[in-house]
């Protein structure tokens, strides 16, 4: 989403870039100027989920919106990547049913999620919203466009939107390789 980009670019580098230590030093950096920064923190948060430490990504976006009770919509992109890679796939589906902004991301992780946690109706909703959102979008990018994830959380994005795609047409007909 345009707004997370705008504000999370080193979350967005660092996962792209598979440099996520590199970027955690940067926030750390950021932290010895302002240990008060909500921005940093959710960002951090987001980083770290990614790179294994969930539980302690999901405990600085909490601080972020603790220092932030105004907090900006983008944090809730954060939030709810980092409650999927915590594998909290109902916290992830609250947080990003929150996004007034539904865009083909947000529809995707929210497709896998419910996917996920086998509520497939619904999964099959957002995975049609995120293809009349996104005329481009296509099942076969997922590979390119989410290569940022790490195994595990790319399995569960897979995993998900299989079963999206294939409640949606009632068969069994799509594999996501990586």
């Amino acid at each position: 989403p345009h707004y997370a980009k705008r504000d999370s670019s080193l979350r967005l580098v660092g996962s792209e870039m598979c440099i996520r230590d590199r970027a955690i030093a940067e926030f750390d950096a950021a932290f010895e100027i302002n240990p008060n920064n909500p921005d940093a923190l959710i960002c951090k948060g987001g980083q770290i989920a990614l790179s294994g430490r969930a539980d302690e990504g999901i405990e600085l976006c909490m601080e972020a919106i603790h220092f932030s009770r105004n907090y900006p919509e983008w944090y809730l992109w954060e939030f709810g990547i980092t409650y999927f890679s915590a594998e909290r796939f109902d916290d992830a589906i609250e947080t990003f049913s929150k996004m007034s902004e539904q865009n083909t991301d947000t529809r995707i992780y929210l497709a896998a999620s419910y996917g996920i946690r086998g509520r497939l109706d619904e999964a099959a909703r957002c995975l049609r919203e995120a293809f009349q959102a996104d005329p481009k979008f296509s099942l076969d990018r997922i590979p390119e466009v989410y290569a940022y994830l790490p195994e595990k959380d790319f399995t569960n994005l897979r995993d998900g939107l299989e079963a999206a795609f294939n409640a949606s047409t009632n068969k069994t007909v799509v594999r996501i390789e990586r």
